[in-house]
C-alpha cells in the first residue's frame, strides 16, 4: 500500500467510527436529528474513502471521479443541514440540494460532456469551501456566548473552508488541459493538510455534541420537569443577575408569589394528575403574563415565583390579580367537571431590607401567608394590606 492509501483508511476507519458515535448519541439522547444526519453524513464519508481505495471497481477514470465527487457534494451538503438542524433553523433541503445538483451535473459535463481538468476538479471544493465557512457561522453564532468548544469547533470549519477554497483556485489554474505544477500543489492541500483540518473538524463536532449534552444537563438541574420552569436553583442563580442590574440602575423590582388554594384537597379527591394539571395552568397563565426579562420558577410544592425587573409593586399586584381572574374563569377540567381554580399571591417590592433573592422572596412569602389566613384566593401586599376583593371571589 502506497503513503497515500494508509492516509484513506484512517481517514475511512475515523469516519466509521464517528459514524457509530453520532449513531450511537441519536440513539441516546432523545434521537436529535442532526445527530442522525451526522451520523449518515460520516457513514457516507467512510463509503467514499473505501471507493477511493478501490477505483478499480470502475470501467473508467471518468465515472470514478464523478462518483467521488457526488458522495463528496453531499456530504458536504449533510453537514450543512445538521448544523442548521441542531441551532433548530430550517434545513433548506431544496435549495441546498438544487445547488448541489447543479455543482454535480457540471462537474460531469466537465468530465465527459466538455472535459475541463480546472474546472472538473476545483468545483466540488469551491462548493465545500462556502458551506463550510457558513457551518463555521452557524456554530459560532448559536448562542449570544459561544462556548469554548464552539469557538474551537468554528474556528477548524473556518480552516476546512478555506483550504477547500484554496484547493478549489489552484485546481482552476489548471486550465483546461491541466499542469503539473498546480496539480502537485493542489494534491499537497489535499493529502497534507486536509485532512488534519477534516479530522480537526470531526472531533470538534463530537466536542459540540458532547457541549450540548453537559448544557442540557445544567439546563435540568436548574429546570422544574413537570412546568418547564425554572427550578428554586435555577431561580436563584438567575435573580442574582437580574438583582444586580435593578441594583445599578437604580430601578424597581418585585416578585409575585403565587399558592394554588388547597392544593392538597385537590389531590386527595382527584388524583394528582388533576393537580399536575392545576399546576401546568398556573404556570401557563403566569408565562402568559410575562415579558421577556421576568423570570417564572417553582420555587415549591404548589409555590411559583414572578420576578419582575423595572415593576413597582402597584403595577405586580395589578398584574396578580388579572391573572388570578384569569384563572378563575378558566377553572380545572377533571372527569368531565370543571373545578373552581383558586389561586392567593403575595408580592413585594426591593427595597434596602430585601436585597437578595432570599429576602425578597420571603417577604412576599409573608404577604401571602397574609393572604392565605384572610380567606385565600386573593392578592395582598408585602405590608399585609390586601387588594379589594372583586364579585368572582365572593
Amino acid at each position: 500500500m502506497s503513503p497515500v492509501d494508509f492516509l484513506l483508511v484512517s481517514i475511512c476507519l475515523t469516519s466509521a467510527l464517528l459514524s457509530f458515535v453520532f449513531w450511537i448519541a441519536w440513539r441516546s439522547l432523545g434521537k436529535e436529528p442532526f445527530a442522525l444526519t451526522w451520523c449518515i453524513t460520516f457513514a457516507l464519508i467512510t463509503l467514499q474513502r473505501a471507493l477511493n481505495l478501490r477505483d478499480e471497481w470502475f470501467p473508467d477514470r471518468n465515472s470514478y471521479w464523478i462518483v467521488v465527487t457526488a458522495f463528496s457534494i453531499l456530504t458536504v451538503t449533510l453537514g450543512l443541514i445538521g448544523h442548521r438542524q441542531r441551532v433548530r433553523r430550517p434545513t433548506l433541503w431544496p435549495e441546498l440540494t438544487a445547488v448541489a445538483a447543479v455543482v454535480q451535473l457540471a462537474v460531469t459535463w466537465f468530465t465527459i460532456g466538455q472535459p475541463h481538468v480546472g474546472l472538473r476538479m476545483g468545483l466540488q471544493p469551491l462548493h465545500a469551501g462556502p458551506l463550510a465557512l457558513w457551518m463555521a457561522a452557524i456554530i459560532y453564532r448559536y448562542r449570544p456566548r459561544p462556548l469554548l468548544a464552539e469557538v474551537a469547533a468554528a474556528a477548524v470549519h473556518g480552516l476546512f473552508g478555506l483550504l477547500q477554497i484554496a484547493a478549489g483556485c489552484v485546481a482552476l489554474l489548471q486550465g483546461a488541459r491541466g499542469d503539473q505544477y498546480y496539480l502537485d500543489l493542489y494534491l499537497m492541500i489535499n493529502f497534507l493538510a486536509m485532512p488534519a483540518a477534516y479530522t480537526g473538524m470531526a472531533i470538534f463536532m463530537v466536542f459540540i455534541l458532547a457541549s450540548d449534552l453537559a448544557e442540557r444537563m445544567r439546563d435540568l438541574a436548574r429546570t422544574d420537569p413537570l412546568t418547564g420552569v425554572l427550578n428554586r436553583r435555577g431561580f436563584e442563580e438567575s435573580a442574582l443577575r437580574v438583582l444586580a442590574q435593578a441594583e445599578r440602575g437604580r430601578q424597581p423590582l418585585s416578585v409575585i408569589l403565587a399558592d394554588v388554594d388547597r392544593f392538597k384537597e385537590i389531590n386527595d379527591r382527584w388524583g394528582h394528575a388533576a393537580g399536575d394539571r392545576a399546576l401546568q395552568l398556573l404556570v401557563e397563565q403566569l408565562c402568559r403574563e410575562r415579558r421577556k426579562d421576568d423570570l417564572v420558577a417553582r420555587i415549591g410544592g404548589d409555590e411559583f415565583a414572578l420576578l419582575l425587573p423595572n415593576t413597582e409593586a402597584r403595577q405586580a399586584v395589578e398584574l396578580a390579580e388579572q391573572i388570578r381572574r384569569s384563572l378563575g374563569q378558566l377553572g380545572l377540567h377533571v372527569a368531565g367537571k370543571q373545578i373552581e381554580l383558586r389561586v392567593s399571591f403575595g408580592v413585594a417590592e426591593r427595597n434596602e431590607t430585601s436585597v437578595n433573592a432570599e429576602s425578597l422572596i420571603h417577604a412576599a412569602d409573608k404577604a401571602l401567608y397574609s393572604a392565605k389566613q384572610a380567606g385565600r384566593n386573593q392578592v395582598h401586599l408585602e405590608s399585609g394590606t390586601p387588594m379589594e376583593k372583586t364579585p368572582d371571589t365572593e
